[in-house]
């Protein structure tokens, strides 16, 4: 087992716009105001044992993966991360199947 850093930045606007894409436009605009305001004091690290099943990657949200649901590969899309889950850092990972779970990074294969 090895030991892995891993960082994240999160930001999370309560809108009152009336549809979904008006509340990701808001949230885009805001992180193109204020993005130099970001430093590391914003960044939340931590560094955990890791197995060594891939190489470090960046995941983010809307990000493709596929995981192991039961016995069968699914894809599905990343919804949310969890930079302390029960077991390390997690994903949660809106599946195909319309099933929705919470994964640690090590169980799931990024896509292109």
């Amino acid at each position: 087992m090895v030991k892995r850093s891993y960082a994240s930045f999160e930001v999370l606007i309560e809108s009152e716009a009336e549809s979904v894409d008006e509340a990701k436009r808001e949230v885009v605009e805001w992180i193109r105001e204020n993005a130099d305001k970001v430093t590391e004091d914003n960044v939340e690290a931590v560094r955990l044992p890791s197995p060594e099943m891939h190489p470090p990657r960046t995941l983010k949200i809307g990000d493709r993966v596929m995981g192991v649901l039961g016995n069968a590969q699914e894809v599905g899309t990343v919804i949310s991360l969890l930079l302390i889950g029960r077991n390390g850092p997690e994903a949660f990972v809106r599946f195909d199947n319309g099933k929705l779970r919470g994964m640690t990074l090590d169980k799931l294969t990024l896509l292109d």
